[in-house]
């Protein structure tokens, strides 16, 4: 059965409601459900027990050459399990899966980073499975999201998801990227040179899938061509940007998020910045570079 939620149409909105909570924090009854969830967080050290999407920055702002890390990787690892982004000076591609973070570097190798490396930009979810799609005889990553986006229009095109594929792929084709120096360009002007493509073949892995709907083409990929898809093979040795996929089978499995939430980095890159990047910018950085 597909899970009913409740969408958070707005940023401004989620800001809102953050702020309030904050407000409340300290007048909260200590017998109450909301004190006793706080007393679970700290015990746990995890910040996000919701279904919640949680986001780092912008992806405009990442476009427009904003690669400086404002969170640790240790931070980000208490919103969730499941997730992509990438790390400070976009030194290559992350995937977060089962809790594990991995760091695909520009020459192909697959480190896992210290705690303490830094973020400047990532989506994070504690992955549910919600609901479930065969997939058979996938061709391409063009024919792999208009599956998904067919079984999005039934679930709901105005919610978030994030869907875990493993399978074994006949072609992972991914890219990954250097560390850039600074002074930071533009993502795209950046990743010309710096940007390598593998193609892996008969590997079994997952493919770390996130949909955001068209409202939010400000803040991630967005729409029914808006999917940011990673990989990362089973053995954790071979993963990246995927530019295209082909696989005969596998079941996809949807997460459908109950809200979204935005941590606003403190850097002054961000906060003084020109984060506001077009979609050209975004989309010559998420597609192969000619």
């Amino acid at each position: 059965m597909k899970k009913k939620t409740v969408m958070v149409f707005a940023l401004a909105v989620v800001l809102a409601m953050t702020a309030a909570g904050c407000g409340s924090a300290g007048t909260s009854d200590p017998s109450s459900e909301t004190a006793g969830e706080s007393t679970a967080l700290a015990e746990t050290g995890v910040s996000n027990t919701d279904d919640d999407v949680v986001q780092l920055s912008t992806l405009t702002a990442l476009s427009s050459g904003d690669f400086t890390g404002s969170r640790t990787v240790g931070e980000m690892s208490r919103y969730g399990d499941f997730g992509l982004g990438t790390y400070d000076g976009v030194n290559g591609e992350m995937i977060v899966l089962d809790g594990r973070f991995y760091q695909v570097l520009g020459t192909g190798e697959v480190v896992e980073p210290v705690k303490d490396e830094t973020v400047p930009f990532m989506t994070i979810c504690n992955f549910d499975k919600d609901d479930s799609l065969d997939l058979k005889n996938i061709s391409s990553l063009e024919q792999l999201m208009e599956e998904l986006n067919k079984e999005v229009e039934i679930l709901g095109i105005n919610s978030m998801y994030a869907v875990k594929i493993q399978t074994k792929c006949e072609l992972a084709y991914v890219r990954s990227k250097d560390e850039q120096a600074k002074p930071y360009k533009k993502l795209s002007e950046s990743l010309k040179g710096t940007q390598h493509e593998f193609k892996y073949e008969n590997t079994e892995g997952t493919l770390v899938c996130l949909y955001f709907p068209d409202y939010m083409k400000e803040l991630n990929s967005a729409g029914t061509d808006g999917w940011h898809v990673h990989f990362i093979s089973d053995d954790g040795t071979k993963g990246g940007h995927i530019f295209d996929v082909r696989f005969e089978s596998a079941a996809a499995e949807f997460d459908e998020a109950a809200g979204f939430r935005m941590l606003i980095p403190d850097t002054d890159s961000f906060q003084h910045g020109d984060i506001n990047a077009s979609q050209e910018d975004i989309e010559g950085a998420e597609k192969k570079q000619n």
